[in-house]
């Protein structure tokens, strides 16, 4: 059993997700450094002695990262673990053995909670088609928690917690077979980060495999905690843009499918940020925090309109890892 962890200024972090895996026969660690200008290496180093360190001299973003680590390891599966998520060895022996029961399961993942969070949705979900995007941004979902045909493409904390076939799952903390990881050839590194790992749950479901959330098993994610990141004054737009690129890659049939999921996607952060905006006047309280995110949604809608909404039409070659 092997978990892979790529790393980039993560010694904030990096201690707390490797600790509970360390010092066990039964776990493979392997830990990538992006190039990290911190003292990442050395934490690792510290806290995990017995862990396989790789360092780069660029940053290879999380798929190339995660494609070189992958190529050291040597278990039946393998484990994406992000170095601000944190899950004990006894949960990933778990989530192996319910693999390992089911010849059919290609990637399972556990329940990630986000501490000081207050986000709806989990991560994991639908895949993000016209409809299911349709369900999530236009609130359908979140009134319809007992019939999954309008479940969107984020499940959502009051869907019931159940284990279950998803058509994604998120690559904080994924277990992949590591026979279905060879015959995929890892990783897609068309984007340098965000997206890759829904788009290999599509290959995998391509193949004929499933993918499970498996509700038995919890961990925990901390979302992008790293060490010396400054606040960023505007939000970062890259996770959003490449989900629509990989919509029109591998999703939408037709440019009109592609048009309606921009078009669907603007809309409802829009209405979002309308409503915040009209919160921030009747609840003075949340004045600023609503504001903050009726500008967030804003970018976001802005950002989607802008993309162009072509289909692409690719060969097998931009797939995966040409590295």
């Amino acid at each position: 059993m092997s978990v892979v962890v790529v790393t980039y200024n993560s010694a904030a972090v990096i201690e707390n997700c490797l600790i509970p895996l360390s010092n066990r026969d039964d776990i493979e660690l392997i830990v990538f450094d992006n190039a990290s200008s911190d003292s990442t290496t050395d934490v690792v180093r510290s806290a995990s002695p017995q862990t396989t360190l790789i360092t780069s001299d660029e940053n290879l973003g999380f798929a190339g990262g995660v494609n070189a680590a992958a190529r050291a390891s040597t278990g039946k599966a393998i484990l994406l673990l992000n170095p601000d998520a944190v899950i004990s060895a006894e949960s990933v022996l778990d989530l192996y053995q319910s693999m390992e029961a089911n010849s059919r399961i290609g990637i399972i993942a556990p329940v990630l909670h986000r501490p000081g969070q207050h986000l709806h949705v989990r991560e994991g979900g639908h895949v993000p088609n016209l409809w299911r995007v349709f369900c999530h941004y236009t609130g359908v979902s979140r009134l319809s928690h007992r019939l999954r045909i309008f479940e969107g493409a984020y499940l959502l904390h009051k869907h019931a917690l159940i284990t279950r076939e998803v058509g994604w799952v998120s690559g904080a903390c994924m277990m992949v077979r590591a026979s279905t990881w060879r015959e995929l050839d890892g990783m897609s590194e068309r984007w340098f980060m965000y997206a890759e790992d829904v788009e290999l749950c599509l290959r995998v479901r391509d193949i004929g495999q499933k993918v499970v959330m498996n509700a038995d098993v919890f961990g925990t994610h901390a979302l992008g905690g790293s060490s010396g990141d400054a606040e960023p004054k505007e939000p970062g737009t890259a996770w959003i843009e490449n989900l629509y690129d990989l919509y029109r890659w591998k999703i939408a049939s037709t440019r009109l499918a592609s048009i309606s999921w921009k078009a669907t996607v603007a809309s409802g952060f829009g209405v979002r940020a309308l409503a915040y905006r009209a919160r921030s006047r009747l609840k003075p309280a949340t004045r600023d925090s609503s504001l903050v995110e009726a500008k967030r949604a804003e970018i976001f809608a802005r950002t989607i309109l802008r993309q162009d909404s072509r289909l692409i039409r690719s060969g097998p070659a931009e797939r995966v890892s040409s590295r």
